[in-house]
């Protein structure tokens, strides 16, 4: 039910390493992003505790995108034909937009640095 087999591919490939398709449901609109990972999104769970990069990495980057790179197909037309799709897709991929997992880290952080304060 999407627009070419391409587009199914990267939304199958949400949240691996490369390039993917992830959907997000707004309060005034719908996103559609593509997205690029150098690590999968549960990164930190593959992480030894204290452990970490040896080098700097890019977790990733994303961008709205309003027509299929492979096809020209509206995405804005797309989701009207599948509404339910989209909103199921959307439920899934929420873990998965960046900026959550921003948040996400920011907490981990906030308790790390309360957790040392509270030892010296």
């Amino acid at each position: 039910n999407w627009c070419c087999e391409a587009f199914s591919n990267l939304i199958y490939d949400a949240g691996d390493p490369g390039l993917s398709v992830v959907f997000e449901a707004g309060s005034s609109s719908n996103r559609i992003k593509l997205q690029s990972r150098g690590v999968p999104s549960n990164w930190e769970e593959l992480m030894p505790e204290g452990a970490s990069f040896p080098i700097t990495v890019n977790a990733g980057t994303e961008t709205i995108i309003k027509f299929c790179p492979y096809c020209g197909t509206n995405f804005s037309k797309l989701v009207e034909k599948n509404k339910t799709a989209f909103k199921d897709l959307a439920s899934k991929h929420r873990k998965l937009i960046l900026h959550h997992q921003i948040i996400y880290l920011l907490n981990i952080i906030k308790s790390t640095v309360s957790r040392i304060i509270k030892k010296v």
